[in-house]
């Protein structure tokens, strides 16, 4: 091996291990670090070409990057990284930054596909395994630990979140209707971009979360399970914490019978939603979706007292016992008699 091979090997072996260090502060949304280790290892100092650095500026300036999820940016750094193209690297780098800094939340799936580009870096590069927090089911979410922080990004304070930009589409000037949220639904829709709505509507209700109206929340609850249908994603506890942030949102704006009834419409919405996958996808091994289905649910349950979540509660216990998972049910079955 030539010592010009052998440093480009060196280069590339170096980088899979801060890219790594990356992934695993986005896995754990560690927010604070993960901006402060970018910046540090990358752009305190010059490490590439200046070329590189211009181009990348370049591009984020011109050009509108909300539409990329946080892990087509990872996983398009690592293959750019492959291919030893530092400048595509770098690019993906700053688009990581500038969306944080732009408070743009993670899609439901982000962190489950840059664990998938994490295992194949280990095995190809052998780094470190990343070894996630594991939860079981049920995970009970505390309703008043996410209570005020920011939409989609609990993880940060308010004062951490506001020194990020909160621009939005929307502004609070006139109080808007729920006719005016369904137009926007179907705008969304029909231009295919939900995500982006739901980026400004984070910022919009966050600007001013204690002025957040009922049919604000609503719009957003819609716009999540929107996204949901459009995605060939299964269900997961991001889902369900984002549901429950929603749900103590609409709790402060409405009386306890208008509430239980909106979390009840809303939930078996989903249900609905989660089912139809299912029974699309019943050739496959679906029951990692069916326990995070079930853990949604508990958590429902937790805040609204309502026996019909019991019984779709057992109904998707059955399907799962039919799988070769049954040690998911034992948990889920002990947790019923505590509540029976």
């Amino acid at each position: 091996m030539d010592n010009d091979t052998k440093t480009n090997k060196q280069n590339i072996n170096e980088h899979m291990t801060k890219l790594h260090v990356v992934g695993s502060y986005m896995i754990t949304r560690d927010l604070i670090n993960l901006v402060q280790y970018i910046q540090d290892e990358y752009f305190s100092k010059p490490i590439f070409d200046q070329k590189y650095y211009v181009a990348a500026d370049d591009f984020v300036f011109r050009m509108d990057i909300t539409g990329l999820s946080y892990s087509s940016i990872f996983e398009m750094a690592y293959r750019d990284l492959e291919k030893k193209d530092y400048g595509q690297y770098l690019l993906g780098l700053k688009m990581i930054l500038v969306k944080l800094k732009g408070n743009q939340r993670y899609t439901y799936y982000d962190r489950t596909e840059i664990k998938e580009v994490l295992n194949y870096m280990e095995g190809e590069y052998s780094l470190e395994p990343f070894h996630e927090q594991h939860r079981d089911i049920p995970d009970i979410v505390d309703v008043h630990s996410i209570k005020d922080c920011p939409v989609g990004f609990e993880e940060l304070t308010f004062e951490e979140y506001m020194q990020n930009s909160t621009r939005s589409i929307y502004k609070r000037d006139t109080v808007k209707s729920e006719k005016f949220f369904e137009n926007e639904l179907k705008t969304a829709v029909n231009k295919g971009i939900i995500y982006h709505y739901i980026v400004e509507t984070d910022h919009y209700i966050n600007a001013d979360i204690h002025s957040t109206t009922y049919e604000e929340w609503i719009y957003l609850a819609k716009l999540l399970s929107l996204y949901f249908t459009t995605e060939k994603k299964p269900w997961t506890r991001d889902m369900t914490k984002d549901m429950l942030r929603i749900y103590s949102g609409i709790q402060d704006c409405c009386e306890s019978q208008k509430f239980e009834e909106t979390v009840y419409n809303i939930t078996t919405g989903n249900l609905n939603l989660i089912i139809k996958k299912i029974s699309r996808n019943m050739l496959q091994d679906v029951a990692e979706e069916i326990t995070e289905s079930i853990n949604y649910l508990i958590n429902v349950y937790s805040i609204h007292k309502n026996g019909d979540y019991i019984d779709y509660i057992k109904d998707l216990l059955i399907i799962i016992e039919s799988t070769k998972h049954k040690e998911k049910v034992k948990m889920v079955r002990e947790w019923l008699k505590t509540i029976s």
